[in-house]
């Protein structure tokens, strides 16, 4: 059983799951999350890093790096994509899906949708 509440996820606890008892005991049965939303900690890493590699894109056939993104770029994009779902009659609350391959744009548009107050949904 999966327990939650603002800040905390359970993972296991005696009795809670058929693996309980062997928990292995340098794994945590919690985890803390920030309350603060994920567009915050990428703002945050702007802030701190700018210049470091957010995303780097490998050719799975070659193994060569076919795309990288600063924390700066990634920002960028993400403000971007958040300036535009509005013109698409997108607003703070809605559930947003995208169909597109795991890329460098989706993790743009994802920050994006939330950063506009959207809801991803997959």
């Amino acid at each position: 059983m999966i327990t939650t509440d603002a800040q905390r996820l359970t993972l296991a606890g005696p009795g809670l799951t058929p693996w309980s008892a062997s928990w292995p005991a340098h794994v945590p049965r919690s985890l803390d999350y920030p309350t603060q939303p994920a567009w915050r900690l990428l703002e945050q890493s702007v802030e701190r890093w700018p210049d470091r590699v957010a995303i780097q894109v490998i050719d799975h056939s070659s193994g060569l790096t076919t795309q990288v993104l600063s924390y700066a770029d990634l920002w960028l994009l993400a403000r971007r994509v958040a300036a535009t779902l509005p013109l698409y009659g997108l607003r703070a609350g809605d559930r947003i899906a995208f169909y597109m391959p795991n890329s460098a744009e989706l993790i743009a548009g994802i920050y994006g949708a939330w950063l506009m107050g959207g809801a991803v949904v997959t």
